[in-house]
């Protein structure tokens, strides 16, 4: 079958920052993720079939550790696994894409179960249920913004009181305002960080227009929260890649089986909620 395949299947970020020095310390644990079954990142949640035996894809792994290292730190760490001979690597082309699995080298018989989670991929990646997950993310977040007493002034723009953004071809997922404050919502309901240009991108698009960067993301590195703090924006994560009404069953065999952060929602949990409904009773700094 072939698949067309986004920015979920691609194994690194481009152009993201290599570590000066990686410590041993995190070198040591990243390591016993492959070794240790008693490791933190398999203790969290309910019980899955991901073991120190399994082979496992670049960037999940990466999705896996996040919650205490940055993806390119986890990448840096597996590429010196790779290198020394204790992972091994295994390359599947996909839609005309080569993608990487990676397992213990002397785990023996992976075949298998390498082609389950390409199929998974498949199904997670292609371009419907990108679109799928993408819009879902956005109906969330419009639901909660109203929610939170937001006015919706547009969608899917790049113009604001007569300014036209022409410098890319970007827009903004929403234009928001309450309280006299505007703000440009970009929403990423994907395993990988946000690209740094677009990131960045975006934010000269939200300065351009005079209003306040406010981005909705399932996960984000600690510069881009720093990035913000300098221009009067926001970042709130939701950390979970949330799936539409009807996919109960394959998110179940994503976590079953890869041990990602996914779940069906009807809405973002309450926490987040709360974030953003802070956010407008407390105007940012910084105004344009």
């Amino acid at each position: 079958m072939s698949v067309e395949l986004n920015q979920e299947f691609m194994d690194e970020d481009f152009h993201e920052p290599i570590p000066a020095r990686l410590t041993d310390e995190e070198y040591e644990d990243i390591r016993a993720f492959f070794e240790n079954s008693e490791h933190w990142a398999y203790q969290y949640g309910s019980p899955s079939e991901s073991t120190t035996d399994s082979p496992y894809y670049r960037r999940q792994v990466q999705v896996i550790l996040e919650g205490r290292y940055f993806h390119w730190v986890t990448n840096y760490a597996l590429t010196r696994l790779v290198d020394e001979g204790f992972l091994k690597e295994d390359l599947n082309t996909i839609g005309g894409v080569t993608i990487k699995f990676i397992h213990k080298r002397k785990v023996r018989n992976v075949k298998r179960e390498i082609r389950r989670r390409v199929g998974l991929w498949e199904l997670i990646s292609n371009e419907t249920m990108s679109k799928a997950t993408g819009d879902h993310a956005e109906l969330l977040t419009e639901n909660m913004l109203l929610g939170c007493q937001f006015t919706i002034v547009q969608k899917h723009t790049n113009e604001f009181r007569g300014r036209i953004w022409t410098t890319t071809a970007h827009n903004l997922d929403f234009i928001v305002e309450k309280e006299g404050e505007s703000y440009g919502i970009e929403v990423k309901n994907t395993f990988p960080y946000m690209p740094r240009e677009e990131f960045a991108i975006k934010v000269e698009m939200c300065q351009y227009l005079g209003i306040h960067p406010l981005f909705i993301l399932r996960a984000a590195p600690y510069p881009q929260f720093e990035q913000m703090k300098g221009v009067g924006g926001r970042v709130v994560m939701f950390k979970t890649k949330v799936f539409p009404f009807g996919q109960q069953t394959l998110v179940s065999e994503i976590w079953r089986h890869m041990r990602l952060p996914v779940a069906v929602r009807s809405s973002f949990p309450l926490a987040v909620i709360n974030q953003v409904k802070r956010i407008g009773a407390r105007p940012l700094d910084n105004k344009f």
